[in-house]
């Protein structure tokens, strides 16, 4: 699982927002799936899983992603409209992600999140930039 930080998230054309069971090599694993056109990440701190003793750590003062993207997070924790929500996939229903015992109102398709971790099962994107970037090697 890699984790996935930034300052900021900017959503740009958001889809949708959804609890699903993904597919991996070891069975199925709950996801919070979010889908938009695109987004912009502002500090963008990466973790990549550990392969071989050693896992990759990127960092970038911005990335851009468009043509679609999807993040399959296993857990969230960020700020939105200024609050701070903290979800385990594992712990909610499939289907339309809603908060039980909070009533939000509908997202806006363009927002802005801040204070983000994800905790990152896959992210996929027609085309995806960065820049003022650092990959280094970090053991584990």
């Amino acid at each position: 699982m890699a984790i996935l930080s930034s300052s900021t998230l900017q959503i740009i054309g958001l889809q949708s927002m959804s609890v699903v069971d993904a597919s991996t090599g070891s069975g199925p694993v709950r996801v919070i799936e979010l889908k938009m056109a695109g987004s912009t990440i502002g500090g963008l701190d990466l973790l990549d899983p550990c392969a071989g003793h050693v896992r990759m750590h990127t960092t970038a003062t911005q990335q851009q992603g468009t043509g679609g993207l999807t993040i399959d997070a296993t857990a969230v924790q960020i700020t939105v409209l200024g609050v701070t929500i903290i979800l385990a996939a594992s712990d909610l229903p499939v289907g339309p992600l809603t908060l039980p015992g909070v009533s939000l109102p509908p997202l806006p398709t363009d927002v802005g999140l801040t204070s983000v971790t994800m905790y990152v099962l896959t992210i996929s994107a027609g085309s995806a930039g960065l820049t003022s970037t650092s990959v280094t090697p970090a053991p584990c």
